[in-house]
């Protein structure tokens, strides 16, 4: 009699077991172009139901088991993979405050046009990163910021795509201010605090300046906006 109720017990718990799996397992949807407004169809592995799809920040929103809303974040187009490869991670949920700085963010609004352009416009552009010559009066002649299309606010928030293509990028920078600023050096400066969406600055550094470092990062200059602008298309056929 003991076995029996062993075995019975071995098999509710089994049962048990495999429904909560066949319950919990992962939905693979495919969300196709007339749901995201794009014309290359994805594939995602999660848990869920679609909400809607943000082609400028390129974030999906879905509703999960719990009915709370959650955002993947979608790096790349891409072919649809096996309908088991590995699934892009479901981020935080969201929720009415994060959606409100996203709303405010300067940088947010300037990628979608809000604000005004930077001199002589966007240097460059790929799926992950825009960089743009700072306003005049903030820097000298050079001055970069290169700026996350995503928001997010630093390394540690990254995608892998995001970080593996950031090295790159700034290489092109660096050998294009090299090339028409006669840079020495190129400072990189990360601070994030004024706007808390990741974007760096970069500062040439040229021979015949007397400060170096710190120091010459403290110094009060600048360069007219023209000036900028006429830069800004050589950097961006450097950066081509």
């Amino acid at each position: 009699m003991k076995w029996r109720l062993l075995v019975i017990g071995v098999v509710i718990v089994t049962a048990g077991l495999l429904w909560y799996y066949l319950d919990n397992r992962p939905v693979v949807r495919e969300i196709n172009r007339q749901e995201v407004g794009v014309s290359t169809a994805y594939t995602h592995e999660y848990r869920g139901t679609y909400v809607s799809f943000d082609e400028a920040q390129r974030t999906l929103t879905l509703q999960g088991q719990d009915g709370r809303e959650y955002r993947i974040s979608v790096p790349q187009p891409c072919s649809p993979p096996s309908p088991f490869a590995s699934a892009y991670p479901l981020a935080r949920p969201s929720n009415k405050s994060e959606d409100k700085t996203m709303e405010t963010c300067f940088i947010c609004r300037k990628h979608n046009g809000q604000q005004a352009a930077p001199p002589g416009g966007y240097i460059y552009e790929d799926e992950h990163w825009m960089v743009c010559h700072a306003p005049g009066k903030l820097g000298p002649l050079g001055t970069l910021f290169i700026e996350s299309k995503r928001h997010f606010l630093d390394y540690a928030e990254m995608t892998d795509e995001e970080s593996a293509s950031f090295g790159n990028v700034m290489r092109k920078i660096y050998h294009a201010l090299k090339l028409h600023t006669g840079a020495e050096r190129v400072y990189q400066v990360t601070l994030i605090d004024g706007t808390p969406h990741f974007h760096s600055w970069l500062v040439p550094r040229r021979k015949d300046d007397a400060e170096k470092g710190m120091k010459f990062l403290a110094q009060d200059d600048s360069c007219s906006d023209e000036d900028a602008a006429a830069l800004a298309e050589k950097l961006r056929e450097a950066m081509e």
